[in-house]
Parts: C-alpha cells; sequence; structure tokens
C-alpha cells in the first residue's frame, strides 16, 4: 500500500490545481478539466479514507471536495429561468412520489362532486341538504337570464374587484385543504369532501333549473385550474397527516418537516394555479357573450396543459439543466 507521504507527493499537484481553479471565481464551474478534476479528488478522499491516511490530510481533501462541489453543482449564474424550471420540474416528480396521496385526495374530492350533482340534478330539493334557501335563491339570481356577468350579483363590482375576491376565496380554500393536514389528515379530508358536495350540489341543481348553459360557461373555463389546485392542496395536505400519523423511525417533527418539504412544489404549484384560475373567473369566464362552443375549446386546453404538466412528459428526455 502506498504510504501517505508517496501518495500526497503524487496528486498534490492535481489538489493544487483545482485549488487554482475555484480560486478563479464565478466561471470557475464551467470547464471540464474542473470537473474532471474535482471527481478525481472525491477519489482521493476516498483512498485516503479507506487506507486511514493521516487525519490533517483527509480534512484537508474533505474541504477542497465541498468547496468544488458548490462549484460544479450550484446554478448557472445571471439565468432568472432556472430556478422557474427546476420548480416546473419538480411538480410532477412530487406528485409521482406522493401519488398515494393524490388518489386519495382526488376520490375524497370528485365522488361526492358527481355523487351530489347526480343527486340534485334528479331530485332539486336535495340542495336544501347544503344550502339554505336564500343562498339557493342567490345562486339562481347569479346564472339568471339578466345577469350582465357570470357568477355576479349585480352589484359585485367591476372585473378587477372580482379578482381580489377570487384570489381571497381561492386561496382560503386551498389554505384549508392544506393545513387542514395538521389535524391528522382529517382536516384535508373533510375539506375535500365538503367543497365537493357543495359544488355538486349547485351544480345538479342549477342544471334542473335550466340555467345549466350559464353556470357550466362560467366553470369550465377556469375549472382546469382550480379543481386541479384543490385536490394539490388536499393531496399536499394528506401527506402531513401521514408524517404525523406514521412518522416511521424518525420523531414527529423530523417527519412532519420532510413531508413539508417533500410537498413544497405542490404547495407553490396551488398558489398559481389559484392565482390563475381567479384571473380566469374574473376576465373571462364571467363573460355572457362568449360562445359556449370557444369556452369548451378553451377549457380542454386548460386540461391538456395541466394533465401534460403533471405528467412531466415536457421534460422528459431533457438533460440535466444544473
Amino acid at each position: 500500500m502506498m504510504s501517505a507521504l508517496a501518495f500526497e507527493a503524487q496528486y498534490r499537484p492535481q489538489w493544487e490545481q483545482l485549488r487554482q481553479a475555484l480560486a478563479g471565481g464565478a466561471n470557475a464551474g464551467t470547464g471540464l478539466t474542473l470537473v474532471q478534476t474535482y471527481r478525481s479528488t472525491c477519489e482521493h478522499l476516498a483512498l485516503a479514507r479507506s487506507r486511514h491516511y493521516p487525519l490533517r490530510l483527509v480534512q484537508e481533501l474533505e474541504q477542497l471536495t465541498a468547496l468544488a462541489h458548490q462549484h460544479v453543482y450550484r446554478p448557472p449564474a445571471m439565468q432568472p429561468l432556472w430556478a422557474l424550471r427546476r420548480w416546473w420540474r419538480a411538480v410532477p416528480e412530487a406528485l409521482r412520489a406522493q401519488r398515494g396521496a393524490l388518489w386519495v385526495s382526488l376520490a375524497s374530492f370528485a365522488l361526492p362532486l358527481l355523487a351530489m350533482l347526480a343527486l340534485t340534478w334528479w331530485e332539486p330539493s336535495w340542495v336544501l341538504s347544503v344550502l339554505s334557501a336564500s343562498q339557493a335563491h342567490m345562486f339562481e339570481q347569479m346564472y339568471g337570464p339578466d345577469v350582465q356577468d357570470f357568477g355576479r350579483l349585480r352589484d359585485a363590482g367591476d372585473d378587477w374587484t372580482m379578482f381580489g375576491y377570487y384570489i381571497l376565496h381561492n386561496i382560503g380554500i386551498g389554505f384549508q385543504c392544506f393545513a387542514g393536514g395538521l389535524l391528522l389528515g382529517l382536516g384535508s379530508l373533510f375539506y375535500l369532501v365538503l367543497n365537493g358536495v357543495i359544488l355538486g350540489a349547485v351544480a345538479g341543481y342549477l342544471t334542473h333549473q335550466g340555467l345549466g348553459q350559464a353556470f357550466w360557461g362560467f366553470v369550465v373555463g377556469h375549472a382546469p385550474f382550480e379543481l386541479s389546485a384543490v385536490v394539490l392542496a388536499g393531496a399536499a395536505g394528506l401527506r402531513l397527516g401521514q408524517a404525523l400519523l406514521m412518522p416511521g423511525r424518525l420523531r414527529r417533527s423530523q417527519a412532519l418537516i420532510e413531508a413539508g418539504h417533500a410537498v413544497t412544489p405542490l404547495v407553490w404549484a396551488v398558489m398559481v394555479l389559484l392565482v390563475g384560475a381567479a384571473w380566469l373567473e374574473a376576465f373571462w369566464s364571467s363573460i355572457v357573450w362568449m360562445p359556449m362552443s370557444i369556452k369548451l375549446s378553451m377549457s380542454a386546453v386548460g386540461w391538456a396543459l395541466v394533465l401534460t404538466w403533471f405528467s412531466g412528459w415536457t421534460w422528459r428526455g431533457a438533460g440535466d439543466d444544473r
């Protein structure tokens, strides 16, 4: 086995070369030579550890490789789209990692929605089990034949006022579905089911009342973004609940922190989707004169974009963009 002195004498020039390259500053991590020297130095560190060379030498190599790692793997300088691309790609990765929670969230929201829609469509009086008579009447007014904008009462305000209202309303729903996970996941399940039941009841009731054209003309435009956001928020909340219920070998606090890191891309996606949905609600969905065929076409485009993003298809085959 090579002695520590011989080992250091043989490879010291490479280490100094790496050190000088790192001293080059912002462009140090761009050269192929630097990457090759960094990898060689990592191998030298592994050898020094396995051969129990002096601690001084091992620590020197540890510090050098740690510094080189920061240069080699840091994001490219002055590229504002880098963070956006990383987040965009992180969302489908997080969805695949949390697919169990995602399916539970989807079922908890969609099944009550569809069941209540069918029930109130068949027997409209069922809407009174969810809404008061005054609330049901208010929804009839919002989608009646005399409205100037779908989904609004006459004194609701202009588009920008409604945009602000929809942001607050949408973020509130998303927050409930997410933060409810801290109640061992039960809060997330409750708000998913509740929102599904309410939406289904309103949809079925208005369709039975002959206001389906107006109601569906309003919701189809922003549905791909708002409904997806609700399901994602619920999935993120359920993941928090799972960490509290089944922390494994970790302490619950540590399991909760790790779960929070795991769902962070989803939370950001929820925020973006809900703000986008609010914009569409205020400036697109409420338009009365827009033909239903155009709104349905735009809804199909919205669903295609969302599902393509969630599947990660657009990033398959892409190289490492570090």
